[in-house]
């Protein structure tokens, strides 16, 4: 016989009756999803999941932790909480999920059309990168400089607003004047 705290190897695997009734503690599922607990706490001031208490420990159910996965899920696919709590709410109204489903097609479609408009963006500047970059090349390459061993000079430091303002020093002389660019038509 086992004293206590010890484990013995004939303890027979959960029965699914009893995984049916397992708990978490916020810990566990802050662990398991790679969230914090506090992270944890504010979706459920959000309304998102709803733990039992034991006193003031929450205890997190099956159902909970289901929700937590697919909060965490959208928010991976760029959902935002309100659209996640939509659809989580749609599932404890909709028994067969249709309105839940579609709701979700609606949000991921427009999700992919922002993205590909985000993606569109992305490829035109990196377009306009690689012009910039061809430029550069170019214009060091034919007055004989190497483009990938020209040394950078260190940037200057920006002056601040009160040392723009003050006169120039007389030895620096005058301030070129650079006349202002018409507008292109």
């Amino acid at each position: 016989m086992a004293k206590a705290g010890e484990t013995t190897s004939t303890a027979m695997p959960a029965t699914p009756a009893a995984e049916a009734g397992r708990t978490w503690g916020i810990a566990e599922l802050a662990a398991e999803f790679g969230l914090t607990a506090r992270t944890i706490r504010h979706y459920e001031d959000e309304g998102l999941i709803a733990p039992a208490r034991a006193g003031l420990t929450r205890v997190y159910g099956r159902r909970d932790r289901a929700r937590l996965a697919l909060i965490c899920r959208g928010k991976r696919l760029g959902f935002t909480l309100a659209e996640i709590r939509d659809f989580l709410d749609l599932y404890d109204i909709d028994e067969g999920q249709v309105g839940q489903m579609a709701y979700l097609l609606d949000r991921a479609r427009a999700r992919i059309g922002g993205l590909e408009r985000q993606l569109e963006d992305v490829r035109r500047t990196l377009d306009d990168l690689r012009a910039l970059e061809t430029a550069i090349v170019e214009h060091l390459t034919a007055r004989g400089v190497d483009p990938e061993t020209a040394p950078a000079p260190e940037p200057r430091t920006r002056r601040s607003a009160a040392d723009r303002r003050q006169a120039p020093s007389a030895a620096a002389g005058p301030t070129p004047r650079i006349p202002a660019r018409s507008p292109e038509r």
